[in-house]
């Protein structure tokens, strides 16, 4: 407890275990690796050792996690922060869990995201009353790579309909198709 008051030191390199999670958030990143949120942190955990090691980044609590296998890249939302203007998404490396990019956009909580065509693009819904979705370049290379705009959603869409979202299924098929998805 003491180290922890050490004005020098950093609190968080003080982390070693987690206990408990949020249940809608938890993927498998590999057959021995899991993801899941737990308060403001995403841990990964090798299901066999019980080793965690900790994605840190999130200013307010996680709500859904995804993880792109052709990628190796995992994305993250976030309820909107008080006196925050948006919620986050943070993309991160999933085997060296570096955050590689931060997306704002949401005005509300982020209620799902999900990769689609083979995890160029990242998908994000919020949870305003309209379930505003954005899409968002995630490839380490390819098509979605070329020209975008940092910050900016590649693509941006609302629609008006009551009920809640359960998350973002991608339909099969690859980069070459055409994006199809359910959320």
């Amino acid at each position: 407890m003491e180290a922890s008051r050490d004005p020098g030191r950093d609190p968080r390199s003080l982390l070693s275990c987690v206990n408990g999670f949020h249940p809608k958030a938890l993927v498998f990143v590999s057959e021995k690796r899991c993801a899941f949120a737990a308060g403001k942190l995403i841990v990964e955990m090798d299901v066999e050792s019980k080793k965690q090691r900790f994605v840190q980044g999130h200013s307010a609590t996680v709500t859904c996690i995804t993880h792109s296998e052709q990628q190796a890249l995992g994305a993250s939302g976030q309820v909107l922060r008080s006196g925050a203007k948006w919620a986050e998404v943070l993309l991160w490396d999933s085997e060296s869990l570096e955050i590689c990019a931060c997306f704002s956009f949401h005005q509300a909580n982020v209620e799902a995201v999900g990769f689609v065509q083979d995890g160029e693009v990242l998908v994000s819904i919020g949870s305003d009353r309209d379930r505003t979705m954005a899409l968002w370049p995630a490839a380490r290379e390819g098509c979605f790579r070329i020209g975008r705009k940092e910050g900016v959603p590649l693509a941006v869409c609302s629609a008006y309909k009551g009920g809640a979202i359960s998350g973002i299924a991608a339909a099969p098929g690859s980069s070459d198709l055409p994006m199809l998805f359910a959320s």
